[in-house]
């Protein structure tokens, strides 16, 4: 029996899609406990999961991961993440919003007056 209920997919598409609604597919690795190899048994094997959910037609934009890092596995199961067909939601972007706030911020007492802070840009492709 697999620990993916492609019926619970379903379902869930089924209710969403009608009413306009893209769903999305969070795997949480809540214990830190998911390891980053294709030859461990599901549930701990990080890639076999994203594949298991590619292969019943789930695209990669509709997948998320939320990993932990109890087992100091974190970077490597991002990576299994990716390679095996979805970002991480830890890619590092949101952090470089929050570093520009932070510099607005000591900016901001530095000057004692309001500062915007810088707009960041993904670096351009070519």
């Amino acid at each position: 029996m697999s620990i993916i209920h492609e019926s619970l997919i379903e379902a869930v598409r089924e209710i969403c899609l009608p009413a306009g609604f893209q769903p999305k597919f969070r795997i949480c690795d809540t214990m830190g406990l998911g390891l980053p190899y294709d030859d461990v048994a599901l549930p701990r094997s990080i890639p076999r999961i994203f594949q298991t959910l590619r292969a019943m037609g789930l695209p990669a934009e509709d997948l998320e991961f939320h990993p932990h890092n109890d087992t100091a596995l974190v970077v490597a199961n991002c990576l299994a993440a990716v390679r095996a067909g979805r970002e991480a939601d830890v890619s590092g972007a949101d952090n470089l919003k929050t570093f520009a706030l932070v510099e607005a911020a000591y900016a901001a007492a530095a000057a004692n007056q309001a500062v915007a802070p810088m707009v960041w840009q993904p670096p351009t492709q070519g």
